[in-house]
């Protein structure tokens, strides 16, 4: 099935905005987007949970949420959107305080506490007496680069954390909080937090003090969000953070046909790119339905093809023909994703246990695979013991390559990206998995057949 040219309906000169969608285009995967949809109901969760914290009353009140899900399901993207709405332009106002963090940074109290200052007062108070040389942290509703490097024997924080005062004590004494305000706190990349340390100041302290409720916390009231890859929480249980409050537990997956659609609409008139009364409505409707059909809703193959379609504009917006061939976006967004496919098994470093993955993919057509079939197929075909098989999958599981799917049995495994099993069934064969990819496509064609034109 060949898709007709999407004409422009002017040459493309304006530069400013030709800035723009270059930038976009040169984006990374950790860079927020331009323009964000759906999620709706898990802001809302979010939303409730901060207004039930600020008028609680019991100790023990756990507010937590953990939101986990394959590489690239926008668990970034989330929690940007989620400081954007709930907090003012600097993450702040006066009945809450939004504070960004990375799972790796709740190792260090002092770091913790100066942050719920900073994100609270608006800048570092004389106390903490910073250094600033490094970018080390984002903090701000969209996650501006803020640059410092604390110097631990000028920090007042870091006394009095070492002296014995508890983190939570140490953010009451120097800041000015009213009874009813709320803190937000977004820990993004939580697979990271480490583990157990005997010390009282360690991270796992500090998790387990966010989740036991305010009482814990020198009655501050937190609100923590934990955003993660799918094992994300195991490893909270592992840290402490066990029991999550009714839907406190979120799985990330494809975004809704219609929530992709709007995505795609919301980038195509995001004003810094220019594109009003470049494409006709009618092509703006083809090319959502057409991405949400090839990226199957996946954001960060959303993406993906988002890029490939702004590179085109950008190489015929100053030409005559105008005319970006969506054929050719396609086939180079499906190499983009095979791309990154191979990407994530080349990071995984899973070595033999990557092709009996491979071997249990092609055995299975719905994607399930059970703990069984892979400890068979390591010792029967690749002489893996069981406990290496074991470890492997883990390993694979923390690298976002598989998660456990409960509803098919405790001991059974998916592929959580969507067409990822298709790759893996394929063994990464890069014609037979663009082949796929295109059969898919035409059998899910009726999705955008109302907004097309006849082939060409």
């Amino acid at each position: 099935m060949s898709e007709k040219p999407m004409k422009l309906q002017r040459p493309y000169l304006d530069e400013e905005a030709r800035g723009n969608l270059r930038e976009f285009v040169e984006s990374t995967d950790r860079d927020p987007p331009p323009v964000f949809a759906g999620r709706t109901e898990i802001i809302d969760r979010v939303t409730k949970s901060v207004g039930r914290c600020r008028l609680n009353t019991t100790d023990t009140a756990c507010f937590t949420h953990a939101i986990h899900g394959a590489p690239g399901a926008g668990k970034t993207s989330l929690l940007t959107e989620i400081s954007h709405r709930l907090g003012s332009e600097n993450g702040s106002s006066e009945a809450l305080t939004v504070v960004n963090l990375q799972g790796d940074e709740i190792s260090r109290p002092d770091f913790v506490a100066s942050e719920f200052i900073k994100a609270h007062s608006g800048s570092y108070p004389d106390v903490l007496k910073m250094k600033t040389t490094s970018t080390t942290t984002k903090v701000g509703a969209y996650g501006s680069g803020v640059e410092h490097q604390r110097s631990g024997a000028e920090s007042t924080i870091v006394q009095q954390i070492d002296a014995g005062s508890s983190v939570w004590r140490a953010i009451r004494e120097n800041t000015t909080i009213a009874e009813h305000h709320v803190f937000l706190l977004l820990v993004d990349e939580s697979q990271n937090i480490e583990g157990v340390n005997p010390d009282k100041n360690s991270r796992n302290h500090v998790v387990t003090n966010l989740h036991a409720g305010f009482g814990t916390t020198n009655n501050l009231k937190i609100v923590p969000v934990f955003a993660g890859l799918s094992d994300t929480v195991s490893v909270l249980a592992e840290r402490g953070v066990s029991r999550l409050p009714e839907g406190g537990s979120i799985r990330l997956g494809s975004l809704s046909q219609d929530d992709t659609e709007e995505l795609v609409k919301r980038w195509m008139h995001h004003k810094a790119f220019g594109f009003e009364n470049l494409f006709q409505d009618a092509d703006i409707q083809r090319l959502s339905k057409l991405i949400a059909v090839a990226s199957e809703g996946w954001p960060r193959h959303v993406t993906t093809y988002l890029r490939e379609f702004g590179v085109a504009i950008l190489d015929v917006g100053l030409t005559e023909d105008l005319k970006v061939d969506l054929d050719a976006v396609i086939e180079r967004g499906h190499n983009s994703r095979l791309e990154y496919y191979e990407a994530r098994l080349n990071a995984a470093d899973l070595d033999r246990y990557e092709e009996v993955i491979c071997q249990a993919a092609r055995a299975s057509s719905e994607g399930i695979i059970k703990d069984h079939q892979l400890d068979s197929i390591a010792k029967n075909n690749f002489e893996i013991p069981q406990t290496k098989s074991v470890e492997l999958r883990k390993k694979a599981i923390k690298a976002g390559i598989l998660e456990r799917d409960r509803k098919s049995g405790r001991n059974s495994f998916r592929f959580p990206i969507p067409s990822f099993h298709t790759y893996m069934r394929c063994d990464g064969n890069e014609r037979e998995f663009k082949a796929k990819m295109r059969q898919q496509m035409d059998a899910h064609s009726h999705l955008w057949a109302e907004s097309k034109g006849p082939n060409r």
